[in-house]
């Protein structure tokens, strides 16, 4: 198939290029990457093609601007040029896959040449998220911001549900919130994101004199940190808590002895810290499928995490030994998140210490990029090909 897959930033979506390239589609990917970073992800420099030299200054004013506002600002107008670039430039094809909010004028002239318009997710229905984020502890009203939810990309969201003729999703939790708003089930398409199986290897078990419970990521209400501190402290054990992760507008960083703060390393440095812990926990109230989890399990750490994670469909995806090593809780509830770690960092055998941990066994290639793709793949020939 020709496919056209368009994007801003990475994301996933240049996991998702390279590995539709791999299942033979003829594919072209947009984005305000150069072509020498889309190849050293694998990708042929020959498929890219790059906004960047009109939407650097949007991209560079953005990052720069001291408020929320004018970081809005900004990032919408790059949003807009982005949009009339490929609107002007789009090539023929079949398929045309775009990361929400970004291209829907772009995705109804696809449709009107007849090709298919799918576009990409990452998190729960915008109305959904909305809401919840609203309801952080903490933040009021989006944490002083007039809108949790940036009006702009709330519109284009909603404009894309309507049109697109699939929302391609991470997770069972995101495909709830959806339905419940009267999206029809056959136009949405979950398939749990990769991840490189090769940059985060089975590891160890470490011989920490403490048992550690690590999270990795941002240090947010959003990421449910205060509910992961206060389920930490309650826990009949000796334990350590180690973060790797930016801080942002969270509770502040607990001034206990059994508490490390580390600041964000390069992804190729996580393994690191995931060689560290001796179970991975997550929190979050409010995301689609947070890939640090699908790190820590390749790296195989058990995973305790709440029902908006996305973790539910990893452990799917792992068969018997992931209903045995992954426990999800619903999320803002201390009490299932403590016990559930509790449980299974009793459960975790003394005598296996010295071993690397590999509990997934042969299922742990379910987890890769290249499984992603070829779902995907599979997904677009029983939709599409006989078309």
């Amino acid at each position: 198939m020709k496919i056209v897959i368009a994007t801003s930033g990475r994301f996933h979506a240049l996991d998702l290029a390279r590995e539709l390239k791999a299942c033979g589609h003829d594919l072209i990917f947009f984005s305000d990457l150069l072509p020498g970073r889309v190849r050293r992800f694998g990708l042929s420099s020959t498929c890219a093609r790059s906004f960047f030299p009109y939407t650097w200054p949007f991209v560079w004013a953005a990052r720069k601007a001291s408020d929320p506002w004018n970081r809005e600002r900004w990032d919408r107008l790059g949003t807009r040029i982005r949009e009339r670039l490929l609107f002007a430039r789009l090539p023929a094809c079949e398929i045309f896959i775009s990361m929400a909010g970004l291209f829907p004028r772009v995705g109804k002239r696809v449709q009107q040449k007849g090709g298919h318009w799918i576009i990409e997710r990452g998190s729960r229905h915008v109305l959904s998220q909305k809401e919840i984020l609203m309801d952080l502890p903490g933040l009021g009203n989006g944490g002083g911001l007039a809108f949790p939810v940036s009006p702009f990309y709330e519109h284009r969201n909603l404009f894309e549900y309507q049109n697109a003729d699939c929302i391609s999703i991470p997770a069972r939790h995101v495909a709830e919130s959806f339905l419940e708003r009267g999206v029809p089930h056959e136009k949405l398409f979950v398939n749990p994101y990769g991840v490189d199986l090769e940059m985060f290897p089975p590891t160890p078990f470490p011989s920490n004199p403490a048992p550690v419970i690590l999270y990795v990521g941002t240090w947010s209400w959003q990421k449910g940190v205060d509910v992961l501190m206060r389920a930490a402290a309650g826990l009949n054990m000796p334990f350590r808590l180690l973060h790797v992760g930016a801080v942002a507008d969270g509770p502040s960083l607990p001034s206990e002895r059994w508490f490390e703060h580390i600041e964000p390393v390069p992804q190729w440095r996580l393994k690191e810290y995931y060689a560290r812990g001796d179970l991975f926990a997550i929190a979050s109230r409010q995301e689609g499928l947070a890939l640090v989890q699908a790190q820590a399990l390749a790296c195989g750490l058990p995973l305790v995490c709440t029902d908006r994670t996305g973790g539910d469909d990893l452990r799917q995806l792992l068969g018997a030994a992931g209903n045995e090593w992954i426990r999800v809780v619903p999320s803002d509830c201390e009490t299932a998140l403590r016990s559930s770690v509790q449980e299974l960092l009793q459960k975790i055998p003394a005598s296996s210490r010295a071993a690397v941990r590999e509990p997934w066994g042969s299922f742990r290639t379910r987890l890769g990029w290249p499984e992603y793709g070829k779902r995907y793949d599979l997904f677009l020939r029983e939709r599409w090909s006989a078309a």
